[in-house]
Order: structure tokens, then sequence, then C-alpha cells
């Protein structure tokens, strides 16, 4: 699917994610973490795509799987991004490609809030890191999980 979806990040929204990197703990827990960045973030995708971007937190499947955060487009969802601090890359690698596998997707993130790696689940069912961005380059964050519409 392809979109002509363009968001553009304000200078002010810019400068509130720097405003929540001065105050950020490196040592906070995921939820802290996901609540200061990712959330805001995705709020205001959400808001400058007039809620054609949405996102849900947690959301459950039939098997009880829960990705951080699975985004929609107009309903369909396309994305999901998960938040990680404190456990081993290889744990967290594995509930992504759990987490496409079940909501039949093929790209996610895995962030720290900071760090942003952008995956891709290829034919073979592999992972792939596709890319990465840091959170200071928000606007590009944003453009790579738009283009995955």
């Amino acid at each position: 699917m392809t979109t002509e979806l363009e968001i553009k990040l304000s200078n002010e929204f810019l400068a509130r994610i720097k405003s929540a990197l001065k105050h950020f703990d490196p040592n906070a827990n995921e939820s802290t973490r996901t609540h200061k960045l990712v959330a805001l973030l995705l709020n205001e995708v959400e808001f400058l795509s007039n809620q054609k971007c949405t996102y849900i937190a947690e959301p459950t499947n039939n098997e009880g799987q829960r990705p951080d955060f699975l985004v929609s487009h107009e309903g369909k969802a396309f994305f999901i991004i998960e938040a990680k601090a404190g456990i081993s890359q290889t744990k967290a690698l594995e509930q992504i490609h759990g987490y496409l596998l079940t909501h039949k997707l093929i790209n996610g993130c895995l962030t720290d809030g900071i760090q942003w790696a952008m995956y891709e689940m290829k034919s073979d069912k592999k992972l792939v890191l596709v890319t990465s961005f840091l959170i200071n380059e928000a606007q590009e964050i944003v453009d790579w999980i738009v283009s995955k519409i």
C-alpha cells in the first residue's frame, strides 16, 4: 500500500523532544521511557495526520501477545514499535519477530526511546535491520514509519 500522507513536525514539537531529552533518565524503566518519548512522538503523528495514523498501546490479541505499540493507518495496522530497556537485544528481537508474525505485518521498530532500529521481515521470515535513527532525528523516524503504509 502506498499513501500520499505527509507529516511535518513543527519546530515547537522538535523543541519539546529536546526538552524531554534534557530530563531523560537513561536508567528509567520501560514505562517511563515509553511515555516520555515514544508516546510523545506517536501522539504528534496522530494529531498531524488528522487521526488517519493512530496507535494502540499494548494491544492484545487472541494469543496474548502485546507489542508496546501497534500503529495503524485508517484502521489498518501496518507497524509495530517495541520499547525496551534492560533486556537483551536477542530477546527483544524475538518478541518483535513474534508480534510481526502474529499480526501479519512486515515492519517494526525496537527502541529504547533514544535509538530507533527499524526492522523488516523478509519473505523467508527473517528479521533484518534496515536502518536506525536517534530521537533527535524525529522527522526522519516519522518519514520512515509513514513510508511503510
